[in-house]
C-alpha cells in the first residue's frame, strides 16, 4: 500500500508579520539616521577645508611680498601697519571685526620687461553690501593712495584681520617706523556667507628680513 505524505501550509500569524515590520523599520531609521549624519559630516568637512584654503590662500600671497619687502632706504615708502575696526550687520545683529590694513614697499621682477619694479603693495578687507573680500592693490610709490592700480580679490569670506608687529622687544598694535619690525603676525577670519554660524580662524607669523641693495 502506498502512503500518501501530506503536507500542510502554514503562512504567517499577525505577530510575526508585526515582528518583521518593526525590525525593517528600526533598520530602515537607523540607516536613513547614518545616512543623514554622514552627509551632514561631509558637508562640514567640505565647508571647513573651503574656509581653509582661504585663510591658506591670504598668507601664501602675504609671505610672497614678505619675502620681496625692501628697506626704505631702497624704495622711498615705509612699513605701515594701521589698527581699525569695522562693525558689519550680519542678519539680525552688529558685529564688530577687526580690520587691519597694512602696506609695505616690495621689489618684484616684471617677466615682461625683466625689470625690477618697486612697488608699494596694500592689504585691506574691502566690504560692500554685507559682502566681504580681503584684496590687494598696488601701486608705484609715488602715486596717490586713491589711485592704486592692478587691485585683486586674494580670498572672498574674510571678515577680519589682526595684524600684530615684533620689534624685538614686544609686539605692537600698528606700525609706523622708517624700518620695518622683525616678526609680522596675521590673524584672519573667515566665515561662510551662506552660514554666519560656519566660522574659522587662523594665525600665521612672517620674519622680516628686508632686503637693502
Amino acid at each position: 500500500m502506498k502512503r500518501e505524505l501530506l503536507f500542510t501550509s502554514r503562512g504567517f500569524t499577525l505577530l510575526e508579520l508585526t515582528v518583521v515590520l518593526t525590525v525593517l523599520s528600526v533598520a530602515s531609521t537607523i540607516g536613513m539616521t547614518g545616512l543623514f549624519r554622514m552627509t551632514a559630516y561631509w558637508n562640514e568637512l567640505q565647508a571647513n577645508m573651503r574656509l581653509n584654503g582661504l585663510a591658506t590662500r591670504v598668507f601664501a600671497s602675504m609671505a610672497d611680498d614678505f619675502d620681496h619687502a625692501v628697506s626704505t632706504q631702497v624704495c622711498d615708502a615705509e612699513f605701515q601697519g594701521r589698527r581699525n575696526e569695522a562693525k558689519e550687520q550680519i542678519h539680525l545683529w552688529r558685529i564688530a571685526f577687526e580690520d587691519d590694513q597694512l602696506a609695505f614697499p616690495v621689489e618684484i621682477l616684471n617677466p615682461v620687461t625683466g625689470q625690477r619694479n618697486r612697488l608699494i603693495v596694500h592689504y585691506a578687507i574691502e566690504r560692500n553690501a554685507g559682502a566681504s573680500r580681503l584684496t590687494r592693490s598696488v601701486s608705484a610709490p609715488d602715486a596717490d593712495s586713491a589711485a592704486r592700480t592692478r587691485k585683486q580679490v586674494i580670498a572672498p569670506d574674510v571678515v577680519g584681520m589682526r595684524i600684530q608687529y615684533f620689534d624685538g622687544m614686544e609686539w605692537r598694535e600698528s606700525w609706523y617706523e622708517p624700518e620695518p619690525p622683525r616678526l609680522v603676525r596675521v590673524s584672519v577670519s573667515v566665515m561662510d556667507s551662506s552660514r554666519p554660524d560656519r566660522q574659522l580662524a587662523r594665525t600665521a607669523s612672517f620674519p622680516i628680513r628686508v632686503s637693502h641693495k
